[in-house]
């Protein structure tokens, strides 16, 4: 397992160029699915990726309903990709069916889940297998596994172990996986393969402050 111990350095913001590549990602959680993916932009101006929190309601159907909202009344919005980030949970399945579905219609339009929640993303930063047992909580069991908690200032350096571990645990279908797998690496190749050079450059700008130890 990687130790997530603080590394001193953080990103600095840039400023993105104007061709960039803009990902809109509409997600359940209104703050830790924004501070991870918000950390990105930080490496490189050639990537944008604007959170779109939600409101109060924050199901499968109101991100829909958000997104042909946005898209209705802000004729001047430039996007290249929109993901839909939700978790499995306990939502209907008509109404991930119809995420889905919405998502096939539209071009550039993809939705990723994870079950049960976002931690399950998180939680293969540093782990190479599932879990052994049935989580309950899974954001206590993640504050256990990894010390100090998941540091989206940091962490989200890792997502190349995230994208190999999470495809290697993976189980069921894009929209329905099975308990504490993710979809989620489908969204994450895309960013490391725009962000790779930069990611890999973070990591070797850390390796004296990176304790690293067998995965597990």
């Amino acid at each position: 397992m990687l130790n997530p111990q603080k590394i001193g350095y953080k990103p600095k913001e840039v400023e993105p160029y104007k061709d960039a590549t803009v990902i809109n990602i509409f997600c359940e959680g209104d703050k830790r699915e924004s501070d991870y993916f918000t950390y990105f932009n930080k490496l490189s101006r050639k990537l944008i990726i604007q959170i779109i929190k939600p409101d109060c309601d924050s199901s499968p159907e109101k991100l829909k309903y958000k997104c042909e909202e946005i898209i209705k009344t802000d004729k001047n919005s430039k996007f290249d990709e929109i993901w839909f980030v939700i978790d499995k949970d306990s939502w209907e399945i008509k109404s991930i069916k119809s995420l889905k579905n919405y998502c096939n219609q539209n071009k550039n339009f993809n939705m990723v889940v994870s079950n049960p929640c976002f931690e399950v993303w998180l939680y293969y930063h540093f782990y190479k297998t599932k879990p052994i047992e049935s989580i309950d909580k899974w954001k206590n069991f993640l504050h256990k596994k990894i010390k100090g908690g998941f540091d989206s200032n940091i962490h989200p350096m890792f997502i190349k172990n995230a994208i190999f571990f999470a495809k290697e645990n993976f189980s069921g279908t894009q929209e329905f996986p099975e308990e504490a797998s993710t979809s989620l690496y489908i969204l994450g190749e895309k960013i490391y393969n725009l962000l790779s050079v930069y990611l890999d450059r973070e990591m070797e700008l850390n390796k004296n402050h990176l304790k690293i130890k067998e995965f597990i």
